[in-house]
This record gives structure tokens, sequence and C-alpha cells, in this order.
């Protein structure tokens, strides 16, 4: 559901990757899994591989990683070793 009660007693849309409070009267944040982000429905979809959820959680995106450093399929940066 994603509609809630204003203090009037109308009903009001919730904003794009939120859903209902428990109270019904405001609206939240979708939690999502690790490694997955909101989706405007207010969903939850999972991170393609080397992607991880942006910082608000909204998004996936890439990490860019220097010269000595890979990308794991977690979509972190990792220090290579020294050889």
């Amino acid at each position: 559901m994603r509609n809630f009660i204003k203090l009037d007693g109308t009903c009001e849309n919730c904003d794009p990757h939120q859903i209902t409070n428990d109270d019904k009267h405001s609206c939240i944040e979708m939690e999502c899994p690790e490694n997955h982000h909101t989706t405007v429905e207010a969903g939850c979809q999972e991170c393609k591989p080397y992607f991880k959820p942006a910082e608000d959680k909204r998004s996936c995106h890439s990490e860019n990683c220097d010269d000595r450093e890979k990308l794991l399929d977690s979509g972190i940066c990792e220090l290579c070793p020294i050889y």
C-alpha cells in the first residue's frame, strides 16, 4: 500500500521509493536486503554483479577502481596483492 491518511482524513500517495508506515498516517523509506536497491514503486531489486547499492539505496552503481585495485562482483574495489 502506498497511500497514507492525512490529518484532515484525505488520502495522499507516498513519494517514490516509500511505503506506508504501520500507522497509515505517514510514509517511510522501503528497507531492502543487502545488495538490493529500492524501486520507484517501493519494491526491492537486486544489483547486477559488479554493482552495489548507491548511498541512498535508490539505484546501483559500480565503483571506479584505480590501477592497483580490482573490482569484485559485490561492486567493491579491492587492493591487489603486492608482487
